[in-house]
């Protein structure tokens, strides 16, 4: 399981092996998915 820490601004570095699958480039948005307490899922938004 890869990992990320929450800065004290609330920010989040998304780890390179997932932004690399995603296909996530910089200033594109990704979206969280959240069930039973729990980020499941997170995809790019184009």
């Amino acid at each position: 399981m890869l990992t990320a820490k929450v800065t004290s601004k609330g920010q989040i570095t998304i780890p390179r092996q997932v932004r690399a699958k995603l296909g996530v480039r910089p200033g594109e948005g990704i979206g969280f998915e959240e069930k039973d307490g729990r980020c499941c899922r997170g995809k790019a938004i184009q």
